[in-house]
């Protein structure tokens, strides 16, 4: 018993550490995340992050075990040198998460153009319809539908000269399941740019002097 209180007060410290730290993490990603992002968001995008933050923890924890050994190696018996020093490990480890968080949290608060795209994510919100395991929106702009794929990398892009952009994702739950429909209206003397369309379907109609495009992609 005294061993494994023993133990429990020789990691407790380190625990401490991993625990401050997922939890400054986990605070910084919630201030990164937006309403439309939240909006678009199958949940679980969100749940991923979340398990890569308790792996960054469970590697910290692991560096931190072994820098123990180090310290006992390198003979270094002060206490504050060894905190300073675990401290800036961990933070080390999870630099790249510390990046990643703060620089969409200061893109979100200092963008020049923060009045338009809030003024676009109000829009959008009001088009989008969400099911569950499914997301449309009817009647987007260009620019609005440009905010939508940067928060859903798997949307195509498509040409400057689109309009009157619709769109519908269905995905299965758990698995990478999905389809994907996607139209939008050209105008008539402009050259189809299928670029990014090419995992899928592609369908022209003709409606009032315009291409409507009509593009299918489906996984399963």
């Amino acid at each position: 018993m005294k061993f494994i209180l023993d133990t429990f007060k020789k990691s407790f410290k380190y625990l401490l550490i991993v625990f401050i730290n997922f939890i400054i993490l986990f605070f910084l990603f919630y201030l990164s995340l937006d309403s439309l992002t939240l909006k678009l968001s199958s949940g679980f995008s969100e749940l991923f992050e979340f398990l890569k933050m308790i792996g960054i923890s469970l590697i910290s924890l692991f560096f931190l075990w072994i820098a123990t050994y180090w310290f006992k190696t390198f003979k270094i018996n002060s206490k504050r040198k060894k905190n300073i020093f675990l401290i800036i490990l961990t933070l080390l480890i999870s630099s790249k998460f510390y990046y990643s968080y703060s620089t969409d949290i200061i893109h979100r608060i200092t963008s020049d153009k923060r009045i338009m795209i809030n003024s676009i994510e109000s829009k959008i919100q009001k088009n989008i319809e969400k099911y569950p395991y499914s997301l449309s929106a009817q009647k987007l702009i260009l620019e609005e539908y440009e905010e939508i794929i940067k928060r859903n990398k798997g949307f195509p892009k498509i040409q400057k000269e689109a309009e009157d952009i619709s769109y519908k994702y269905s995905y299965d739950g758990f698995l990478p399941d999905y389809t994907f429909r996607l139209s939008f209206q050209i105008p008539l003397n402009t050259k189809l740019d299928s670029t990014h369309l090419k995992f899928g379907k592609i369908s022209l109609d003709t409606i009032n002097y315009k291409i409507k495009v009509n593009y299918l992609e489906i996984k399963d």
